[in-house]
């Protein structure tokens, strides 16, 4: 089997498990997936919607935050950005200090071409 259809297999078996409702199964798949193809924002979005929805919202927060400074350039990507703040308003009060950190973050490693309104500043 190769690279590409394991990723394929594991990210179909994990949108069946997502679309049952069982998000542990789920990310569990994704981990495999996660595996393959390290450094896919589009995995690690799914993986923290999956904690989220398995009720551990700060694990979510945590998991993302900790890909992003361990590799920001692959990591500050606008969906997963938007996903990570929605997650920080649901989470704290603090939601706008974590927002400017990542603002920061964004100046510093994604340049002026980057759409800055997935931060959800206003």
């Amino acid at each position: 089997m190769t690279i590409n259809f394991k990723l394929e297999k594991y990210f179909f078996r994990s949108f069946l498990k997502m679309i049952a409702h069982q998000y542990k199964e789920a990310y569990e798949y994704l981990q495999e997936a996660d595996q393959l193809a390290p450094y896919n924002p589009t995995i690690l979005n799914n993986m923290a919607f999956c904690l989220f929805y398995s009720g551990n919202l700060i694990e979510a927060i945590k998991l993302v935050e900790s890909r992003i400074q361990s590799n920001p350039t692959k990591y500050l990507n606008e969906s997963l950005l938007f996903n990570l703040c929605t997650l920080y308003e649901l989470e704290s009060s603090k939601a706008l200090q974590k927002k400017l950190k990542l603002l920061l973050w964004l100046n510093i490693y994604a340049g002026d071409g980057f759409n800055e309104t997935c931060l959800q500043l206003q």
